[in-house]
């Protein structure tokens, strides 16, 4: 019984030449099989699971086994881990399966179980190659860690004493909280430099004189959270605002001020900061006063010098007077704004449609809002996300919850270009999609044929907008062209190209002829449409005349170039029914057309004629990557020379058909080939002669001039006088230093060690051979399986079936074991 198969899609695959191509997968699997689908989607999906649901699943399938730990890199442990050894042989276990941890966090480990620390970390770090971050606390029980492990700490949550000379050995510490400045100096010395965030507490008894130095060894700070509770006087606060204005690279301030001295203390502490710190994004103040001092209206009026000021977090605890609130209205740039206040009026939210014009988030926590507060919410023209904390809605409306799920813990890159664990804040019911990303949506979508995703668009918002974004390449052909005359047909087309405006590259080569007219309208559309598209690949021939002019700069592939000559004849015949004088038709040169594709890279012609004028001086294509044409070595090597010339950047050259009759147009050939110096790949289809030796000749002239060639495709086709192949023609092989991949197609009579120079070739890491002569090619195989150490297969071909030789690991290990000993043992005896 057969089973339903579908293949799986195409993808994007990194040549050995360094440029990407999409190639079609050619396995296929039932439908019913997880293999159709990618690794990357199954590890996407299996990423949203808890880390303990992770391992009922990995007895689904072998391919949930290799991705089902791959998402897991960050790993927090605790007591239960360490508590007993049979807890700590279990964590064993754990880590081997997820070899991909790099950032191990201990600082939930209490202090009676921190002795088996220096066993559970040695664990990770022989399981886990990737592990480079730590974070722990710093106190008696870890001294034993810092010798072996103190490169790899980079966050301290704490330190318990002062003068703690083991800071020291934390060369790569980013992050560190302490409650006193003084606990990261010993007699004088700064412990800790070039950190990226800090947190501390300021006494402006103990750190005054302290908090200079830290700044000078540490200009490397991004984020700072302080706590200034304590301050004798007006000028100790603007010492501190003075010392926090040095960080040029700050981009997050958190400051918990108590207010003693003056209503204008706020403005003056704020104020040098904005003016001295110009990367500052985040700014979050917890502002509270002694002596039940009322902020004043101007304490905030230095808000308008942050002119990038992004995220603004403001809490306030003490009494303020109306119009404290009324200078956030200057921080036109914000998109994230929160407040905590009980005093906050509904005239704060007053035209905020112009004064926060890019909000997107905005967090309310107060005691009661009004329906006329939140209709100038509603107007905010990019608010996303809306949050309230509040007692009453809407006059004595109460909230009801819903049951609500959040969505997986994702690893963000925070403005400040550090990777950071944050838990998203919004929350969905569990029956919807929105609880998964785009990303994965999209990733799912994008196994789906363009048809099929047109059904799926009414499904939920989001797949509306993650449905189309995967489609980036279109391939018209006659069927999607066959009534496009119909102006239903145009405007279906022109819907179809809105709702894929990603599109970048259209290929038109399967058009024929007959539905070539509507070409530059169909084009028109696409172009008006999809702001990205820049590739276009087709045929020049008379049928493409019109649409050269406009569209010639997009093109970058060409298929074929028209007979000339047979096009004018076909015009002229056209023109002539048409009751024209055929002595006033104006002759079409197809060639000239080439002039108009600037972007040209690939090009597929007859001959090197088509890309020449009569006079054969300059051709009319330059700068190109990939060509393929037919050759007569005769009579094309003096246009081959100038060709050459015009496109010294050709990294692939297909050569079909080389019928050459001497030594010397062989030699020529070679020789102008040998002057392309980016040339990764070379395929040359080769007819054999009585004189062996040019063909060898001819190889190693490549060989030694194009370094970078790594693909070589030969093809040894029978000439009239049927001459057959020697052993020496494959001897020049042995000056392709980077050569890995060779395909060999062989239809001539060759000597039983014609194959032997094969073995010269140590850097092949795949061999194809298609070869009649079946009787001596399994001792072929397998000598040059055991010789060559990087060959990882050699096909075979024979009527379209092919047979593969693989080489094991185990056996390659062993066989450079082997090598290794008698290289030893040679060496002893010289």
């Amino acid at each position: 019984m057969t089973q339903e198969m579908t293949p799986i899609k195409g993808s994007l695959v990194t040549t050995d030449d360094g440029e990407v191509v999409i190639k079609k997968q050619r396995r296929i699997y039932a439908k019913n099989s997880f293999d159709r689908f990618g690794d990357d989607l199954c590890g996407l999906i299996l990423s949203y699971l808890l880390f303990d649901e992770r391992f009922g699943c990995e007895c689904v399938s072998k391919q949930f086994q290799r991705t089902v730990f791959e998402s897991v890199v960050h790993i927090t442990i605790d007591d239960n881990y360490v508590n007993t050894r049979a807890n700590i042989q279990m964590l064993a276990a754990i880590v081997r399966k997820c070899s991909h941890i790099h950032t191990i966090d201990c600082r939930k480990i209490t202090n009676r179980y921190t002795k088996q620390l220096p066993e559970a970390l040695a664990i990770f770090r022989d399981n886990c190659p990737h592990l480079r971050h730590i974070y722990c606390d710093l106190n008696k029980y870890t001294d034993q860690l810092m010798p072996e492990f103190g490169l790899m700490v980079t966050r301290i949550g704490w330190i318990e004493n002062r003068n703690d000379q083991r800071l020291s050995q934390c060369h790569r510490l980013s992050q560190l909280q302490v409650n006193d400045i003084s606990k990261v100096f010993s007699t004088g010395e700064l412990l800790a430099k070039n950190l990226q965030r800090f947190e501390f507490s300021y006494n402006s008894g103990d750190n005054r004189q302290l908090l200079s130095p830290f700044v000078t060894g540490n200009q490397s700070l991004r984020s700072v959270k302080l706590d200034v509770c304590n301050y004798e006087s007006h000028e100790s606060l603007t010492e501190v605002t003075e010392q926090l204005s040095r960080l040029p690279q700050l981009r997050d301030l958190a400051l918990d001020l108590t207010l003693n001295y003056g209503p204008n203390s706020l403005d003056v502490f704020l104020r040098p900061i904005g003016q001295k710190c110009p990367q500052l994004k985040r700014l979050g103040l917890k502002l509270e006063s002694k002596n039940t001092i009322r902020l004043y209206n101007h304490s905030m009026d230095s808000l308008g010098c942050y002119r990038r000021l992004k995220h603004l977090d403001l809490t306030i605890i003490s009494a303020i007077f109306e119009q404290f609130l009324d200078p956030l209205k200057l921080c036109h740039r914000l998109t994230h704004l929160s407040l905590n206040s009980s005093q906050i009026n509904d005239n704060l939210f007053v035209n905020c449609d112009k004064h926060w014009p890019r909000l997107q988030c905005l967090s309310i926590e107060r005691t009661d809002i009004t329906s006329n507060g939140l209709d100038h919410i509603s107007r905010l023209p990019a608010l996303q996300t809306l949050e309230f904390d509040c007692f009453r809605l809407f006059s004595g409306f109460v909230i009801s919850y819903k049951e609500m799920t959040p969505t997986k813990r994702l690893r963000v890159t925070t403005e400040d270009t550090e990777d950071e664990d944050i838990q998203q804040p919004q929350m969905c019911p569990k029956k919807s999609f929105n609880r998964f990303g785009d990303d994965l949506c999209g990733l799912i979508l994008s196994y789906l044929s363009l048809d099929d995703r047109f059904v799926c668009e009414c499904v939920s918002t989001q797949f509306q907008r993650t449905v189309f974004e995967s489609v980036v390449d279109i391939t018209l052909h006659d069927q999607s062209m066959r009534s496009r005359a119909n102006v239903n047909d145009m405007k279906m087309l022109a819907t179809i190209s809105r709702k894929c405006p990603h599109i970048h590259t259209i290929d038109i080569r399967r058009i024929s002829i007959r539905y070539t007219k509507e070409l530059s309208e169909v084009l028109a559309i696409f172009r008006d449409n999809c702001r990205h598209l820049r590739n276009i690949y087709c045929y020049l021939d008379l049928n493409t005349v019109k649409m050269m002019p406009e569209f010639g700069p997009m093109v970058t592939r060409i298929g074929g170039i028209g007979n000339c000559q047979k096009g004018n004849q076909r015009l002229s015949h056209v023109l002539r029914l048409a009751g024209h004088q055929v002595n006033d038709i104006p002759r079409v040169d197809i060639r000239q057309l080439l002039n108009h594709c600037h972007r040209l890279s690939r090009l597929r012609i007859h001959t090197l004629f088509d890309v020449f004028d009569d006079t054969f001086d300059e051709p009319f294509v330059k700068n190109l990557q990939t060509i393929e044409f037919y050759n007569e070595i005769s009579n094309t090597n003096q246009q081959l020379s100038a060709f050459v010339d015009k496109n010294q950047s050709l990294r692939s050259v297909k050569l079909i058909d080389n019928r050459y009759q001497t030594h010397d147009s062989l030699t020529e050939m070679a020789e102008q080939l040998s002057r392309l110096p980016q040339l990764r790949h070379l395929e040359l289809n080769l007819r054999t002669m009585s004189d062996q030796n040019s063909l060898n000749e001819s190889l190693r002239t490549i060989g030694q001039k194009c370094r970078q060639l790594k693909r070589l495709t030969l093809r040894f086709d029978n000439n009239y006088n049927n001459c057959g192949l020697e052993d020496q023609s494959l001897d020049s092989l042995r000056s392709y230093p980077r050569l890995k991949r060779l395909d060999l197609t062989i239809c001539v009579a060759i000597d039983y060690l014609f194959l032997d120079p094969l073995k010269l070739c140590h850097g092949l890491t795949h061999l194809s051979l298609n070869w009649s002569q079946m009787n001596i090619i399994d001792n072929v195989c397998e000598d040059l399986l055991a010789r060559s150490l990087k060959l990882k297969s050699i096909e075979i071909r024979r009527n379209n079936v092919s047979k593969f030789y693989c080489q094991s690991e185990r056996q390659r290990d062993s066989d450079s074991q082997v090598d290794q000993q008698n290289d030893k043992h040679h060496n002893q005896e010289v």
